[in-house]
Order: structure tokens, then sequence, then C-alpha cells
């Protein structure tokens, strides 16, 4: 019996490799575009992250100190200050949070001791603080360096001095 050569035998290889060429092409481009957004969820997720950690620290400084007509919103100089008084051990402190050289900032004095900044702790780096009293409604700003800002509220259970 005599065996038949088949045909085409050399294109249906070079037609099965480029298939398998294809599909590893396909595969390498969807891993790479899969790697870079996995990494930009990232980057965001840690942004947010690093900018409710430090509106949260501020809101329980403030959820902490909150006593009638105590804390306020100050200015000192260019500075914009929450002033928190509180009372340790019978002695009246007060911690003055800040926005100063790219973080935001935190002293604690004691009452009748006078600002200086260089004193001061920085407690978060941040691009912008921004803060704001209405009545009895504090309202915090965090910017990050891609400009996305993120804010939080906070009603005093006191009243302000005057109201």
């Amino acid at each position: 019996m005599a065996q038949t050569k088949k045909k085409g035998g050399g294109f249906d290889a070079i037609f099965m490799f480029l298939i398998f060429g294809i599909f590893a092409l396909t595969s390498m481009v969807l891993l790479v575009l899969g790697a870079r957004v996995y990494n930009s969820v990232i980057q965001s997720t840690r942004s947010t992250s690093k900018l409710r950690s430090s509106l949260t620290y501020v809101t329980n400084k403030v959820r902490g100190g909150d006593a009638e007509g105590a804390i306020i919103i100050t200015q000192e100089g260019d500075l914009e200050i929450l002033n928190i008084p509180m009372e340790i051990e019978g002695l009246k402190f007060r911690t003055l949070i800040y926005f100063k050289d790219g973080a935001i900032m935190e002293q604690l004095l004691l009452d009748g001791i006078q600002f200086e900044h260089k004193l001061s702790e920085p407690v978060l780096k941040v691009d912008g603080f921004k803060m704001e009293q209405d009545g009895n409604l504090l309202t915090f700003t965090v910017t990050d360096e891609g400009e996305k800002e993120v804010s939080a509220s906070v009603a005093l259970k006191s009243r302000p001095k005057g109201e």
C-alpha cells in the first residue's frame, strides 16, 4: 500500500505557531495593562488613605476637646490655627493644630506660654489643609499632591462662645 503525502503540512505548522504567537502577545499586553491598572488603584487608595487619616486625627482631637466655647479657629500672623483647650490634672493646656511647610503641625502648650512654630511637631505631610468654622460646625479640607481634596465636618456638641 502506498502512502500518500499530505500537502500543506508546513502551512498548518506555521499557522499553528502564528495563532500561538498572537495568543502569547495578547496575553502579555493584557498582563501589562492589568498591572498598570492595579498600580493606579493602589496609588489612589494610598493617597485617599493618607488624606482620610489626617482628617480622622484632627476630627478626633476636636471631639476629644469639645467643651462649651472651647474650640476656636484663630489667626496667628499668616497661620490659621485650631485652638483646642484642655485640662490635665488641674493644669490648663491647649493643643494648636495648623498647616505649615507642607504638613499638618501640632503643638501642645501650657496655658500662658507663647506659641512658637519651631517647637511644633509634624503630624502628617499633605499639600494643603483648610479649616472653616460656621457656628458650631467645623469643616476641614485636606489636599494631596494630585490636587485631590477630602473634607470632613464636625458638629460641636457645645455652642461657640457668644451664641
